[in-house]
This record gives C-alpha cells, structure tokens and sequence, in this order.
C-alpha cells in the first residue's frame, strides 16, 4: 500500500482531486433582449380626469366686513353693560359706607360740638307760667329727664322725668319742642329722642306740665286706658 502510494506521488498524482473552479454563468442572450425590450418600451401614466365644475353657491350670511361691524358693536354693549354694573356696585358701596360710618360718624361729631359731651338741650320759651321759662332737656343714662327753670322764681323748679327709654349707655339727644297740642290755647312741649320716631308730649296745666292732658274728660263710670 505504501508503495503503491509512494508510485503516485512519484508520478505526481495525489490521493485528492485539485478543487473545481467556477465560472461565473452570463445571462443568456434571451434574456438580455428580453430586458432590452422591457426597457425600451414607453410607460403610460394615467391621467386623472379634470374636475368637475362645481355650482356656485350664494352665502346667505353676512361679509366680513359686516361681522365684524356685529362683532364690535356687541363687544360694545358688553363694555357698556359690565361698566353700568360697576358703577352700580360702586355707588352701592359708597352709600353702604355713608350710611354705616360716615353718617353716625358726622352725626356724633356734630353732636359733640352742639350739645357737649352729656347731649344737653337748654331753651327759652315762655308757656304762661309767669315769665319766661329755661328748660333743659338731657338723657340720664337711658332715662328722659327735664327740667323747668322760671326766670323770676329759679327755685320754684319742676322736673319731669319721661321715662327710660334705652339701655344702652351712650347719651341721646333729647329736644324740645313747643306747641299747642290739645288746642287748649296753651303751649306743651314734645320731647323727642333722635332714636325714637314718636315723641313723649308733656300738657301745660297752667302752671307745670303733666304726662296726661288736663282737657280729657274721662266717661262717666269708666277709666280711663
């Protein structure tokens, strides 16, 4: 065996095949005419129809112009409506403020100045009890007090006392004021307090004054309520 391998090498031979090279195949010639002819031949594209003419339609709403003539007048009547509101806002504030604050404030201030810190009232007024007389009007801790001072005769003095009428301990107002109520021909004198609607009448009987009217003639067998 290794002779006979040997004889091959000898004569040159070896025991594997030298590799088969390959060729790389060209394309027919078929078939390079059949590309040629694929690629001279003319492509068509197709064409999309033009479109149809469309109706012309007649807009019935306004132009541009119009709208925005729209548009700003009633962007206006907002601004008008929205300041009318604020100005009525504000004038509602303004009087809530004046009458809360401001008012009491001037009120008392005035009050001060006129009538002291006590709120007393003095007046002269003759009501026929022998000359003129001084009265003065004041409110003691809630209770209406007056007093009636003749100038001829100062120590024959009346006081009358109305009544407690708050409870508070700020002082009132009290003033008076002087007419013939009863039509007796004679002057009584109203009290009023500047938190009170109706006032406290006192009737003049001719020489000092009394919470009940002198002319009332009470009904036989009955009181009077």
């Amino acid at each position: 065996m290794r002779q006979h391998h040997q004889q091959h090498q000898q004569q040159g031979h070896t025991l594997f095949p030298p590799p088969v090279q390959r060729r790389n195949r060209r394309p027919s010639v078929n078939w390079q005419i059949k590309t040629d002819e694929r690629a001279t031949q003319p492509t068509y594209r197709t064409q999309a129809a033009p479109p149809l003419p469309r109706e012309i339609e007649i807009d019935d709403e306004p132009s541009t112009c119009q709208g925005r003539e729209r548009a700003e007048q009633g962007g206006m009547r907002r601004r008008v409506l929205v300041c009318l509101f604020v100005g009525m806002a504000i004038m509602f504030l303004l009087y809530q403020i004046g009458a809360l604050i401001v008012l009491p404030f001037w009120t008392a201030t005035t009050d001060q100045w006129n009538y002291g810190q006590e709120r007393i009232t003095h007046y002269d007024q003759d009501v026929g009890h022998g000359g003129i007389s001084h009265f003065i009007a004041e409110d003691l801790r809630g209770t209406i007090i007056v007093f009636e001072l003749p100038s001829d005769h100062p120590g024959q003095g009346h006081v009358y006392a109305l009544g407690k009428v708050t409870d508070d301990q700020q002082p009132h107002v009290v003033t008076l004021h002087f007419e013939d109520v009863n039509r007796d021909g004679t002057l009584d004198i109203l009290a009023q307090v500047d938190q009170l609607p109706i006032p406290f009448t006192l009737f003049n009987t001719g020489h000092s004054f009394q919470g009940n009217d002198p002319t009332y003639q009470q009904p036989a067998g009955g009181t009077r309520s």
